[in-house]
């Protein structure tokens, strides 16, 4: 296996520490790291025309083809690194931003909505000359992933949902999270006075708030300064206007009763996963009742960070039952 850059504090501090870590400076703005895709071996980047646009596509290793649909809305496909590096071996990983993120091509005349991505998604697996692939949604890339296997079933070899958002609607409906009791007093009167300064940049924003306490909304270890500054750098990076679009364009999709067990699923959560509320990986389920349901006990939002040694044995076993 290949060494992994380090991404967490060493001895690795949990959010049930709850030690306050406060700024005196809200205003910070984050190092000037690279991302981490020039500095794993073996990734090759490019640029995929679907038809009139072009993704940003990453490919590591050969074998399965393991397509990987980041959260959001918004966000990039630089939240998978380093982590599934580690499936070099015997899978064809595919990395990409989705439309209107990072560095992807941004369309803001066309707009943005789920079904577009969707769209995208099945126009990039043509592009790859792929038959069939494994999709992995994690956060609203499960959503996504979710959508496009319910409209393209005869793409979709297994389906691998982690932490996955459900439909907006129902959201509405759950038990709130438990995230501010994880706040200090201190860390909770910084995080407000962040999101009141007007003169903040959004990444400056998000790496104030991730300083200040925020990270233990998708973390259950306390990651290092670096991995804080490349989260508000890189994984944050969307078209204005692409969030509102998308999470209106959610509220539309009505997944009850799409599954019915023919694709092959497998649905992972996070038990300190506090980006959630606390019923949510129930309303899940019940949307997918035929599929092994999997709890990671020290993971928030990213088990395969928090618990590489079970998240991804358990991936490897997933695939290797497919009939590809």
């Amino acid at each position: 296996m290949m060494d992994l850059p380090d991404i967490f504090v060493t001895p690795r501090e949990t959010l049930h520490d709850r030690r306050a870590h406060v700024e005196t400076d809200l205003a910070l703005v984050p190092p000037d790291v690279p991302p981490l895709c020039g500095q794993l071996p073996g990734l090759q980047p490019r640029l995929v025309d679907i038809g009139g646009l072009r993704l940003y596509v990453e490919e590591q290793g050969e074998g399965i083809p393991l397509v990987l649909l980041h959260g959001g809305p918004g966000h990039s496909h630089h939240g998978f690194h380093p982590a599934f590096s580690r499936l070099e071996d015997g899978t064809r990983v595919i990395y990409y931003d989705q439309r209107g993120g990072w560095r992807s091509d941004y369309a803001p005349e066309a707009g943005y909505s789920v079904g577009q991505s969707v769209d995208d998604l099945e126009a990039l697996r043509q592009a790859l000359g792929i038959e069939r692939w494994v999709v992995l949604g994690h956060s609203y890339g499960g959503f996504l992933a979710q959508s496009y296997a319910a409209k393209y079933p005869q793409s979709v070899a297994g389906l691998m949902l982690v932490c996955s958002a459900i439909p907006s609607r129902e959201m509405f409906n759950l038990t709130p999270s438990p995230l501010p009791e994880f706040f200090s007093p201190e860390e909770q009167a910084a995080q407000d006075a962040i999101f009141n300064n007007a003169g903040l940049t959004d990444m400056q924003l998000m790496y104030n708030l991730l300083l200040n306490g925020r990270w233990k909304r998708n973390h259950y270890y306390r990651p290092t300064l670096d991995t804080l500054a490349r989260i508000a750098r890189y994984e944050y990076a969307h078209d204005a206007g692409y969030c509102e679009a998308v999470g209106k364009s959610m509220l539309d999709v009505d997944l009850t009763g799409a599954f019915d067990g023919s694709i092959p699923t497998l649905l992972v959560e996070g038990r300190w996963d506090l980006t959630w509320n606390t019923d949510k990986p129930e309303k899940l389920h019940t949307l997918h009742p035929h599929a092994p349901l999997e709890i990671f006990p020290r993971s928030g939002h990213l088990p395969f960070n928090d618990e590489p040694e079970r998240f991804f044995p358990l991936l490897e076993e997933f695939i290797g039952r497919l009939l590809l």
